[in-house]
């Protein structure tokens, strides 16, 4: 399975379409997940299909980001967990807990512990990473701005995920250079 992972487009329409053309068209990919900030933009890329006849759809999970305010309203998923060829992985904003978060909220810091969650997908820093801590992958494909006063240039992820490994790669969004890369193994009991 092949997912593209989006975060943190902050109303730049432009920049999160060609992002999502770029994984449907040349990545190929069977999923896309936006990890918030905004929610609402990604309506822009639900439904899109592919511009060759009966070409499947792309299906898009969408979680909102902390400051949006789809985040206060119950009925809005804010964190998921979701298994992928036996991976368990979170779906979140924040890699951590924040103030905005709702009572049933899952706590990122105990998924692993208590879920046994593999990997976990977020934005909210702005920063692309792939880093281990602690048996856990965190994964942040960056953000989808034109400028950013953190530094780090648009960027967006590409996970290829089967059974025996993740593959991770963070994709510059200008000119689709590979930032960084890295191969996660199963462990196998």
């Amino acid at each position: 399975m092949k997912i593209g992972v989006l975060s943190d487009s902050h109303k730049n329409i432009r920049n999160l379409k060609k992002a999502f053309e770029y994984l449907r068209d040349v990545e190929n990919i069977d999923l896309a997940i936006h990890l918030g900030d905004d929610y609402s933009d990604v309506k822009a890329i639900e439904g899109f299909s592919l511009p060759l006849f009966g070409a499947k759809k792309v299906p898009v999970i969408k979680i909102p980001g902390v400051y949006d305010p789809e985040y206060k309203d119950p009925k809005i998923t804010n964190r998921m967990i979701k298994e992928y060829d036996g991976w368990k992985v979170l779906i979140t904003h924040s890699p951590n807990r924040h103030e905005n978060d709702l009572p049933d909220d899952v706590d990122p810091d105990m998924a692993s512990q208590s879920l046994g969650v593999n990997i976990i997908l977020h934005g909210h820093t702005h920063m692309p990473r792939i880093e281990e801590r602690g048996n856990i992958f965190f994964i942040n494909p960056g953000h989808l701005k034109d400028d950013d006063k953190k530094g780090s240039p648009p960027t967006f992820a590409v996970l290829e995920v089967s059974r025996e490994e993740i593959q991770v790669r963070i994709i510059g969004l200008m000119d689709h250079k590979l930032m960084d890369k890295f191969s996660i193994l199963s462990v196998t009991e």
